[in-house]
């Protein structure tokens, strides 16, 4: 005999009463924390490297003229994404892209285990990375010839990490090469007495980032805002950052 639809919520809810904490929180993990990372697959690495605890993203709508009075203008958005990429899941989910084009030797595991677990060290490190939708349009290429050119001194002054009463300023930027294909933002993991500035009790940590384009008929602004909240930065029961 088929339960009343309340009696079968009531039955449904009492069962949850009774289960273990441990397996409610397992229903509710997520990937990383379910599985080892060379079980990931590609748009789970994607989603950790976009829309996940340690990565967010700012967009940014642009009108630009592309030179027809037919075709006239058309509405272009810059995305740049911002992720922690001294955090482990990041680091992993970077390294299972990797391997997910090519073939996985021993030789290779190894070095990429060496990579996933080497320690954070005493800096904290925001990768960037950006794209265009449509596609490839002139603020894409503004952008990437900027961070490509950009030096430390273009950062100072208008990017710093900061939670609650803590203001931490860029100690150095690193721009993309052909040997480093995305600029990192680098702070400073510790204070001068060694304390770390961060210890994941903090309610929320911020990047912001303002900095402007030069461009032959102006200047393009940018004003990044990114905000993680500590709680939710949480891997194998530890905060990473």
């Amino acid at each position: 005999m088929r339960l009343p639809f309340v009696a079968t919520r009531y039955v449904l809810g009492a069962l949850l009463a009774v289960l273990p904490a441990s397996l409610l929180s397992l229903w509710a993990a997520e990937f990383w924390e379910q599985k080892s990372f060379l079980q990931w697959s590609e748009k789970e690495c994607n989603r950790l490297l976009t829309r996940s605890p340690w990565a967010s993203s700012n967009s940014f709508r642009r009108t630009a003229n592309i030179g027809s009075s037919l075709t006239g203008e058309r509405e272009t958005t810059e995305i740049i994404y911002v992720r922690a990429l001294t955090a482990k899941p990041i680091r992993m989910a970077l390294a299972r892209l990797q391997l997910l084009e090519r073939e996985i030797d021993e030789a290779t595991r190894r070095q990429v285990e060496d990579y996933v677990n080497a320690p954070p060290g005493d800096r904290i490190m925001l990768q960037i990375s950006y794209r265009s939708v449509p596609g490839t349009t002139p603020y894409l290429h503004d952008l990437h010839r900027f961070f490509g050119q950009a030096t430390t001194a273009s950062f100072h002054g208008n990017t710093v990490l900061s939670a609650d009463q803590t203001t931490v300023p860029i100690e150095e930027y690193l721009p993309w090469t052909p040997n480093r294909p995305n600029p990192i933002l680098v702070f400073p993991r510790f204070d001068e007495d060694g304390q770390p500035y961060f210890t994941g009790r903090e309610n929320s940590i911020s990047l912001r980032s303002d900095f402007d384009l030069p461009l032959p008929d102006g200047r393009r602004e940018y004003r990044i805002f990114v905000r993680m909240r500590p709680k939710d930065m949480i891997f194998q029961n530890e905060f990473v950052f």
